[in-house]
């Protein structure tokens, strides 16, 4: 059996059709429901290891939030916007993780250089420290003579 150029472009139309058609029927939204709870539990375990990792996640976790009312409260916009929300938070709480971890390194760096800086000016100060307190004191006080009494 032989089939003509058009029939192609038919079969084309009707996979097209039935999946929209699949798409709207009531368990496909429950599945769809079911997913972005999911993905709201994934959205939270990155939000828990960008938070470990020092990040700041208070926007993220507002945001999660939001998210999570709109699956509750259901609709097709809703769950679409809720879906789209916990990709951002997904996507921030990545950011956020680096950002904490950069901000933890620069911590550690800041103190060692601290610690560093006291520690040179301690052994200056001990080195130097009475040679420049007594030739201070000389200078500002050298001129005094003590008398008998």
């Amino acid at each position: 059996m032989y089939s003509k150029p058009g029939d192609k472009l038919n079969r084309l139309v009707i996979i097209i059709i039935c999946t929209i058609l699949a798409a709207n029927v009531p368990g496909a939204k429950a599945t769809n429901i079911a997913d972005l709870r999911s993905k709201s539990i994934d959205a939270y375990r990155a939000i828990e290891k960008a938070e470990s990792a020092g990040g700041n996640v208070t926007k993220l976790s507002t945001m999660l939030d939001k998210a999570v009312k709109l699956v509750e409260s259901g609709g097709d916009a809703n769950l679409t916007e809720a879906s789209t929300i916990l990709d951002s938070v997904i996507q921030g709480s990545q950011v956020a993780q680096i950002e904490g971890s950069t901000r933890i390194t620069n911590r550690y760096i800041y103190t060692a250089i601290t610690v560093v800086t006291l520690g040179i000016v301690a052994v200056l100060v001990w080195v130097y420290g009475s040679k420049i307190f007594w030739g201070a004191w000389l200078r500002s006080k050298g001129e005094w003579r003590v008398e008998k009494p």
